[in-house]
């Protein structure tokens, strides 16, 4: 087995103040998110930097805006300079992500070539695929952020739907509940679990 050394959070929100604090007693040595830069009043600063939690702890960090896709880029060379002339800390190692990452799929051999093509283009930076612990263990965080990490974009999610959020913890509670008793009972057929459970965690999925 192995431990996730990173917090890769790219399509998350709303962070608290003490998560760099949990994430350090967890084992996570470095945090990586991308919706904080579509804010729409207050630009978030940094793209490199510690995240410093109310104990003191600190957690080296990267906030990623790539120029287009968000982070599903194809490695175009117009989103690579694109990403490259909004990075904030030129002196540090910019992160790209691409792929197909909003449901899965991951790079294609075309997106794989592309990245080899970009170092023959003198105005672009140099590219290396490299994963994401490697690349974190490069930056050498100056920037300190102290407090949460807020969405604007993003505001009101936690409450809002509420009355479906909470349909969705009772029959979660009802479904322990009842295969527990059911455990007790004696036989019973899972097939009527699974796919009652799959009904709940289908409306956990984050865009619900």
């Amino acid at each position: 087995d192995r431990l996730a050394e990173v917090l890769w959070l790219p399509d998350t929100f709303g962070f608290t103040a003490s998560l760099p604090q949990i994430a350090k007693l967890g084992g996570v040595k470095a945090f990586a998110t991308h919706k904080v830069f579509w804010n729409d009043t207050n630009k978030f600063p940094y793209n490199v930097f510690n995240w410093v939690a109310p104990n003191g702890e600190e957690l080296p960090s990267i906030a990623f805006g790539n120029g287009k896709g968000g982070y599903n880029s194809d490695f175009s060379s117009s989103s690579v300079l694109q990403q490259w002339q909004n990075w904030n800390e030129k002196n540090q190692p910019m992160l790209y992500s691409f792929g197909y990452g909003d449901g899965g799929g991951g790079p294609n051999e075309i997106m794989l070539i592309k990245a080899n093509a970009i170092n023959d283009i003198p105005i672009l930076p140099k590219v290396t695929l490299n994963g994401l612990s490697e690349m974190l263990n490069e930056i050498k965080p100056i920037n300190k952020w102290r407090g949460e990490l807020y969405l604007e974009t993003h505001r009101g999610v936690l409450t809002s739907h509420s009355k479906m959020k909470l349909l969705n913890r009772k029959a979660e509670i009802l479904l322990r509940e009842a295969e527990i008793w059911s455990t007790i009972a004696g036989n019973y057929d899972h097939n009527i679990f699974r796919r009652l459970w799959k009904t709940v965690l289908k409306n956990q999925f984050h865009d619900v």
